[in-house]
């Protein structure tokens, strides 16, 4: 923050940095524990989470699949917490406000503002082909085992405003007056890529992705809007 007054003249100017990271949970929402059994056990005698919680079995060998929580294979949602789950929210801003006061005279004075608004935005979240969210894929499916996604988006927001202010008596007239603009210049922009098909748990990086999510291609958007305005007030008084 930084204030200045010299004569007729003051200036005054505060930026503002904000930064901002936030990790979520790796061992899932509070609504996947309240559907489990009490008596699982989440861990082995060796102390480390299994990755089945139930692992029921029909006589030939083959796994339940009704979907009832009583046959076929439980995952356990603790063992994700083990892995090197990735799951961000990151952003940075930049704000700087500029006012300037100039009393030109007794009766006119000019003000000016500007404003700079500039933030960025990240989301990440690589899920490593681990990961019980895969688990019903069958072993063919290595190229869904794994997933990486990721948005970037920047919004910048410039605006300002000139302002001319009059107050004049003349005998007994009284002059008022106002003449003004203002500007504002705003874009905004996002990308967002998804990718599946990771080797091992930990290159969480695009390039090491198989290929792009099923059903799915690189996003992006884009937004402009500018606008500028002008007024004018004048008013008289006799007394």
């Amino acid at each position: 923050y930084l204030s200045y007054r010299l004569k007729n003249f003051q200036f005054r100017n505060e930026v503002t940095l904000c930064f901002n990271k936030a990790n979520n949970s790796p061992y899932g929402t509070f609504d996947q524990y309240t559907v489990l059994n009490p008596y699982w056990n989440p861990y082995d005698a060796n102390g480390n989470a299994r990755y089945y919680l139930e692992n029921l079995r029909y006589a030939n060998g083959q796994v339940g699949n009704s979907g009832d929580l009583l046959t076929g294979q439980i995952v356990n949602p603790l063992y994700n917490g083990s892995l090197a789950v990735v799951d961000q929210n990151r952003y940075k801003s930049l704000m700087n406000n500029l006012n300037a006061i100039w009393q030109a005279a007794s009766w006119l004075r000019f003000n000016a503002r500007l404003s700079y608004q500039q933030q960025s935005d990240y989301y990440d979240k690589f899920l490593p082909p681990t990961h019980t969210d895969f688990a019903s894929l069958l072993a063919d499916e290595y190229a869904k085992r794994g997933s990486y996604s990721r948005t970037d988006g920047d919004s910048r927001l410039l605006d300002g405003n000139f302002t001319a202010d009059v107050n004049k008596t003349i005998g007994k007239s009284v002059f008022f007056g106002t003449l003004g603009m203002n500007f504002q210049d705003q874009k905004n922009e996002a990308t967002t890529l998804e990718a599946t098909g990771f080797p091992n748990e930990r290159p969480n990086r695009f390039f090491n992705a198989i290929q792009y999510k099923s059903d799915s291609k690189p996003m992006g958007m884009e937004s402009k809007s500018r606008l500028a305005g002008y007024l004018a007030n004048l008013s008289y008084a006799y007394d």
